[in-house]
């Protein structure tokens, strides 16, 4: 069962949803998805952003929450899962440590599908000062969102640099760019986190060195 409800069944010809607004009537619809489609399926498992880990005979795919994308997929060719003919998954929710069991072993992914907070407390600012170069890769974590958590970053003056939304978990990632993704100046800046009616809200600073 996932977090809308909808219950997914693996079968070995692909997957499929049970939609059950009405008891009475529950509605069946077949994932059309060409990369499950005819695959048999041997676990699945729902991480907090409501995506959806499916098990089969040739690795692991990682569906987007409706079912309707292929976020990613592991396999032994590509990832430490040590065969593809996966036996279970489970989820650890509070670190977003995703288990793959095979006949061979088990395999281990960290991924940044991690439970968000039920309050907003204090963020965490990782790395902070964040440096930021020209043609290299630049992200800050921003740890400690509630769900679906909308960001705003500011300069030290109040005026709007970028606008984020979260992926839905505990993390999200600025990669150091304003709105119009040029690398923002030296500088210290404001990071304001708040929640879809924007009633709660937390801030937090973090120091950009432009190289």
């Amino acid at each position: 069962v996932d977090r809308r409800g909808q219950i997914w069944v693996g079968t070995n010809v692909g997957v499929n949803v049970i939609t059950v607004s009405d008891p009475t009537r529950p509605q069946i619809s077949k994932i059309p998805l060409f990369a499950v489609r005819n695959q048999t399926v041997t676990s699945i498992a729902v991480d907090p952003l409501d995506n959806k880990w499916i098990g089969t005979q040739q690795g692991v795919f990682v569906l987007s929450p409706d079912g309707l994308q292929l976020i990613d997929q592991y396999n032994s060719k590509n990832s430490p899962i040590p065969n593809d003919e996966i036996q279970s998954i489970t989820i650890d929710p509070k670190k977003g440590i995703v288990y793959i069991g095979t006949d061979y072993g088990l395999a281990v992914l960290q991924t940044i599908s991690i439970q968000p907070q039920q309050n907003f407390g204090s963020l965490f600012i990782y790395p902070n000062p964040l440096l930021v170069q020209e043609g290299e890769s630049n992200s800050v974590l921003i740890d400690g969102l509630i769900r679906n958590s909308s960001i705003r970053i500011l300069s030290i003056s109040g005026d709007l640099i970028r606008d984020l939304k979260s992926p839905g978990g505990k993390i999200a990632f600025w990669d150091g760019t304003d709105s119009e993704n040029k690398l923002v100046p030296t500088g210290i800046y404001i990071i304001v986190a708040y929640d879809e009616e924007a009633n709660n809200v937390t801030t937090a600073k973090v120091a950009v060195i432009r190289k």
